[in-house]
């Protein structure tokens, strides 16, 4: 979701008063103000069409166009580092001390063999994976996969000992994926994972700061923004999640979608889905696609059935309808 960040009832929600978050991100505020022909109060009807993906993309072609020493480029790299940390603010505020129930039900039905792939930034999957629940006993070995093949390099490349144990892959970065700023540091390169997900939260939402272990420096989560042009190739990590979500992908018996809306500036994501999933015969896979959107709106049904030329079952709308979905898949709560 890259809509609905400004939205002045979420900050209400939230306990998040408009003045005080405007006053929090004077920067970007006055930048959307100012590129965008926003003139109305913060949180408004205007404010909540606002697309993130728009704002990062604004500042970073204007970026380009700027001398990279100059304090032009410089005040516009501190309004995209602003908003970074505006949405890892909103993302903790929306998700401390809390879980998503939906997600608790589908990770909890997850065998050894199924993987899941996300576009999020947020813990809510990432807690139910490392915190063991009745009638488990154990956490899912997902995260450890990961942390295996992607970080330590452990296991046979991206296939894994067998090549069929489930992961967890986040491709746009996670909130408790954390690298130290500090460039001359030997742990610079190294990404640390912080499995204390509320102290990880409370840090988004500026309560304390993290600290690099070895030089003291900064630590910063690594995300990627919602770009037009994302920079995944120039991560080494971040790249390998990828080929490793492709791998899951391609070898996949059953996919389910949930929740992507396949914008048409999203070009990586679709070609992920298509590359790996779309064009396999229905006998070969089976694809659903659970969104609000199916059956009811024509340019989102022309976007899907891009992405899945070959078919995908349409049939769910809402992921409140997961035991359905797990059903199908021969999956049980």
């Amino acid at each position: 979701m890259t809509t609905g960040f400004f939205d002045g009832l979420l900050w209400r929600d939230l306990g998040y008063e408009p003045s005080s978050v405007e006053k929090d991100y004077e920067s970007v505020f006055e930048y959307v103000r100012t590129k965008f022909g926003i003139g109305d109060p913060a949180g408004g009807e205007r404010w909540k069409r606002l697309d993130l993906e728009d704002i990062f993309t604004s500042v970073e072609i204007q970026r380009e166009f700027a001398n990279p020493e100059s304090k032009e480029s410089a005040r516009l790299l501190l309004i995209r580092n602003k908003l970074m940390r505006y949405v890892q603010r909103i993302l903790g505020l929306c998700t401390s001390d809390g879980y998503g129930v939906y997600s608790r039900h589908l990770v909890s039905a997850l065998a050894l063999e199924d993987s899941v792939v996300s576009f999020n930034y947020d813990l809510l999957v990432d807690q139910e994976f490392c915190q063991p629940r009745p009638p488990n006993p154990s956490p899912k070995d997902h995260y450890e996969t990961f942390e295996q093949i992607v970080l330590r390099g452990e296991t046979l490349g991206l296939s894994g000992p067998s090549g069929a144990e489930g992961v967890y892959v986040k491709l746009h970065g996670s909130l408790n994926w954390s690298q130290c700023t500090n460039p001359t540091c030997p742990r610079s390169g190294v990404l640390e994972i912080d499995r204390d997900f509320q102290n990880n939260l409370n840090v988004r939402m500026g309560r304390g700061e993290a600290r690099c272990a070895v030089c003291d420096g900064e630590l910063v989560p690594l995300l990627i923004p919602p770009l037009l042009h994302k920079p995944i190739a120039e991560n080494a990590i971040v790249k390998t999640a990828w080929a490793l979500a492709k791998r899951r992908l391609a070898a996949a018996s059953a996919v389910v979608v949930i929740g992507y809306s396949a914008p048409p500036t999203d070009f990586y994501s679709r070609w992920l889905l298509r590359s790996t999933v779309g064009t396999r015969t229905t006998g070969d896979v089976k694809v659903l696609v659970v969104n609000p959107e199916n059956g009811g709106n024509s340019q989102f049904q022309t976007r899907m059935d891009s992405i899945f030329p070959c078919g995908y079952d349409r049939t769910f709308t809402h992921f409140c309808q997961i035991r359905q979905i797990l059903d199908q898949l021969g999956r049980s709560i």
